[in-house]
């Protein structure tokens, strides 16, 4: 188990890891709200900018190295027949100088925690890239934070499109349209994404400590914010 990640996902959560099953808290994102408005040309701008990562360079910034970890997740990599170096996704980390992207951000009422800032990445998903399951650690946040006051969000920035795939537990998630918002069960659900389609899959995740706002519409089913 030492040099699996996926084996050491599997003993720190609380989710079923049965392929079969489907429980309805679990196995799906929650649908929050959506975002109203239009951004087209600001996500254009950030699918030129976004630079592509691995597993290993996907947080330089804070882990130039990879962080804790790293090892056992391109071991699993490599034992089912995959390479280390595999491009994951695309980031775009700049998302001050987009104004709408901005407003989205603080629009969801998300603090800085005590050892991390407020963390908001436009993640664009390039035709061929493949971000493999894995149960989020949230390690960053979570060294002076309870888990319970640690949230994220996805935000997808385009409408739905042939060969996008976004998995949460064992759904699948299709149909979605522009701006809406979406959590999940981060610390415990196995998730995974990817690209088979012919265009960029683009979507933000929002990732920070919330306040009573966030929790008050964290719970809600219908919210709608004009952007």
């Amino acid at each position: 188990m030492e040099n699996s990640n996926w084996e050491k996902c599997q003993q720190r959560s609380t989710y079923h890891f049965d392929p079969f099953a489907h429980t309805s808290q679990a196995d799906r994102m929650r649908y929050v709200g959506r975002f109203v408005g239009d951004w087209k040309q600001e996500l254009d701008q950030a699918v030129k900018n976004a630079v592509s990562i691995t597993w290993r360079t996907r947080d330089m910034k804070d882990n130039p190295t990879g962080g804790p970890g790293i090892d056992s997740v391109e071991n699993d990599l490599v034992k089912a027949g995959g390479k280390p170096d595999t491009e994951i996704t695309s980031l775009e980390d700049d998302v001050a100088s987009y104004p709408s992207f901005q407003k989205m951000t603080d629009a969801l009422h998300l603090v800085d925690g005590k050892d991390r800032p407020l963390q908001t990445r436009v993640h664009v998903q390039m035709p061929g890239q493949t971000w493999t399951a894995h149960v989020d650690q949230l390690n960053k946040w979570s060294m002076s934070e309870p888990l319970d006051n640690i949230f994220r969000f996805m935000i997808f920035l385009h409408d739905y499109e042939f060969g996008h795939f976004v998995q949460y537990g064992n759904e699948i998630l299709t149909k979605y349209r522009a701006g809406e918002i979406y959590t999940w069960d981060h610390v415990n659900v196995p998730h995974c994404t990817a690209n088979a389609g012919v265009t960029p899959r683009s979507t933000m995740v929002i990732t920070g400590i919330g306040t009573q706002q966030t929790r008050d519409m964290f719970y809600q089913t219908n919210l709608e914010i004009e952007i």
